[in-house]
């Protein structure tokens, strides 16, 4: 009777059939697979709950040294934590967003800010400062006329809404002026 053929695995010495060796680029591997995903599964650990030495790191834009949880984890950087803290990343994505959707500048929204004097152009409330939200009331929206995508203004999100739930359509705007006006 014929002994089955084995193959030692390099990493836990035991004998095992050549069907548990894959095949990487037409050379068969000298680890097992029970070896191999053992050593996936612990990489994959690893990275997601990278161990980190560092308890703080210095942002590339704006040079604030902070602590660690204000980054986001980049395990393609040596030390698993991106360069730019969460702050500048969201404005970097921001600005990018602006620009493309837009075609124009974060500066050319500041200085509409400045210009409105950091107010709704229809109903005049003032913005909040600071952190910004989707779906807060004091959150500047970026007005602009949707056939041209050029900008307007800046409006709160209750006037963005109602201008954009009208169309934008100045006929409708007066149309529904006139009705509230007749209904007083």
């Amino acid at each position: 009777m014929k002994k089955p053929k084995t193959t030692v695995c390099n990493h836990c010495n035991q004998d095992c059939a050549p069907e548990n060796f894959p095949v990487f680029r037409g050379d068969r591997s000298r680890t097992c697979r029970p070896c191999l995903n053992t050593k996936a599964r612990k990489v994959r650990a690893s990275r997601r709950g990278l161990p980190l030495e560092i308890t703080e790191k210095t942002c590339l834009h704006c040079k604030q040294t902070l602590p660690v949880n204000n980054f986001y984890r980049a395990t393609q950087n040596k030390d698993g934590v991106s360069g730019l803290c969460k702050t500048c990343a969201g404005l970097k994505t921001r600005r990018s967003k602006i620009k493309i959707t837009y075609g124009v500048s974060a500066d050319f929204i500041a200085a509409r800010w400045w210009l409105q004097e950091g107010r709704c152009a229809i109903c005049d409330q003032p913005f909040g400062s600071g952190n910004f939200r989707k779906n807060d009331v004091r959150t500047p929206y970026i007005d602009h006329e949707h056939a041209t995508d050029k900008v307007r203004g800046l409006l709160c999100m209750r006037c963005n809404i109602a201008v954009g739930m009208m169309k934008d359509s100045p006929i409708l705007l007066r149309q529904a002026q006139t009705y509230l006006e007749s209904n007083v």
